[in-house]
């Protein structure tokens, strides 16, 4: 994808805080169906 400009950021602002997702939705969204499968 094409970068485009931000223009100027704000002193002290080095990069925009990275989004970090939670480790329960990243845990849950790899094997959805783990926990039902032993359940047959």
């Amino acid at each position: 994808a094409p970068r485009r400009p931000l223009g100027p950021r704000p002193r002290g602002v080095a990069r925009p805080p990275a989004q970090r997702r939670p480790a329960h939705l990243e845990r849950r969204r790899r094997h959805p169906r783990a926990a039902g499968a032993r359940r047959v």
